[in-house]
């Protein structure tokens, strides 16, 4: 039994198992010929003193399922009609606390009603509906300028990301055989499931989905009940308290000098050495992938003998934000290797992102613990900021450096700590061993208190 009480009315919701009637004739089932059900699940409602029901909910299942509901252990499948339940409880509630909301009669009637159409009117509103509305109003909300931005705009690259988004909420809402998932059905425990099922995926090439990419997807799914909310297509809220810690974890992975030199000398098939090689030069300039793909646009500039990149970063397009960075030698050597910028590879980051593995393994790149080192394409610029901090860069050349609007952003790209710690000490003059004094009016006199 589940209940849920309110301080003006109140609702009791029990669930039963009604067995199928017996047929002449077998169910066909699930492909094999064996039946997917023996019963289906209904529900009454008691609203104050007044019963209704049993309603169906269409929830299908085996008669041992349900009744291992009360078992110890409770098994996978009727953990998973728990959830089910639960769910099913949640969009209960939801039509109760609307039609409370609206002044509206309440009967058991009137709830199923809402709970089968998602909406007193009948008219059927969707994850997906919410979504298509939600990106039209957005696309009328793009400003690419910062300059020009209000609180309520957005740049184009954030825009892009929400279909990226939505896919993975698409692919979930498939899973659970929920394409056409009510607004009003989704309830806290929906962005649960989702983080959880997400966090069981893998990407195309085998990796599991990163925490940045998933609280990406969740943040999505609290925009769009958001938006539901100021259409009128829900009353409440219910994700909106659920916990989605933007940006990524501080993990910078920058690899030793020695091992770039390593990286740049060993044996590799020309396509690898051509990759490696351009990753390099990525790397040495401190680029992002994004601004690595303009390198050919981007301006070139000597100034005191000193050669120089100067250009605003794909992430910051439309404000006045540029990254500064001195070209190193061996940015230097390897552009002319491959006949100037243009000569480097460039091609779509998964392409990037299987090379550089192989590439790791080719050279049988690893970290001081002895693991092979999945090389990943920031990590060239993280090596390429650290290496400039071990050079000597304070926080602000570092900023101009790495194109930040803020020093602090430092801890999520400069690691090897041993590294940089390690270069001050080397600068530091050395230390003069004690010796006692020879100079008696130097001598410490103790002074005794007499009384």
């Amino acid at each position: 039994m589940y209940k849920y009480h309110r301080p003006d009315s109140t609702l009791d919701v029990r669930f039963e198992f009604k067995a199928n009637q017996v047929r002449k004739t077998a169910p066909l089932g699930t492909p094999d010929a064996k039946a997917d059900h023996d019963g289906y699940v209904c529900v009454r409602l008691t609203i104050g003193d007044n019963k209704f029901g049993p309603f169906s909910t269409s929830i299908k299942t085996f008669y041992e399922i349900w009744k291992n509901r009360q078992s110890d252990p409770i098994p996978s499948d009727s953990q998973e009609l728990i959830k089910a339940l639960g769910n099913y409880q949640g969009r209960i509630e939801s039509a109760h606390e609307t039609l409370l909301r609206m002044e509206q009669p309440i009967d058991g009637q009137a709830i199923m009603n809402v709970v089968r159409s998602d909406n007193p009117s009948g008219k059927l509103i969707t994850l997906a509906r919410v979504y298509d509305e939600f990106m039209a109003a957005r696309r009328d909300m793009v400003e690419d300028s910062r300059r020009k931005r209000t609180i309520d705009q957005i740049s184009s690259a954030t825009y892009e990301t929400y279909p990226k988004r939505w896919t993975l909420i698409q692919g979930y809402l498939v899973h659970i055989k929920r394409s056409q998932f009510p607004v009003r059905g989704v309830m806290y425990s929906f962005a649960t499931d989702l983080k959880e099922w997400l966090n069981k995926q893998r990407k195309p090439d085998g990796d599991r989905y990163n925490p940045a990419t998933i609280n990406k997807v969740i943040s999505l799914l609290k925009m769009l009940m958001g938006y539901a909310l100021s259409k009128g297509y829900i009353g409440f809220n219910p994700v909106r308290d659920f916990a989605c810690r933007g940006g990524s974890v501080a993990n910078p992975k920058p690899l030793s000098k020695e091992q770039l030199d390593d990286l740049e000398t060993c044996p590799l098939p020309h396509l690898l050495r051509h990759i490696c090689d351009s990753w390099l030069v990525a790397g040495e300039l401190c680029l992002h992938y994004a601004d690595y793909m303009n390198l050919p646009n981007i301006k070139f500039i000597t100034k005191n003998g000193i050669e120089f990149i100067q250009h605003p970063r794909a992430k910051q397009q439309g404000s006045n934000l540029k990254q500064t960075v001195n070209v190193t030698e061996r940015a230097k050597r390897l552009i002319e290797k491959w006949g100037g910028v243009k000569g480097l590879y460039y091609r779509h980051s998964s392409v990037f992102s299987k090379a550089l593995k192989e590439i790791a393994e080719e050279a049988d790149l690893r970290d001081e613990d002895g693991n092979l080192i999945g090389l990943q394409f920031g990590q060239g610029r993280d090596s390429g900021l650290t290496q400039r901090v071990i050079d000597g860069a304070n926080g602000l050349q570092l900023s101009a450096i790495a194109g930040w609007s803020n020093p602090a952003y430092a801890n999520r790209y400069v690691g090897n700590p041993l590294g940089v710690v390690g270069e001050f000490v080397r600068n530091i003059p050395k230390q003069i061993t004690p010796t006692p004094s020879t100079d008696q009016s130097k001598t410490f006199i103790r002074v005794h208190k007499t009384a």
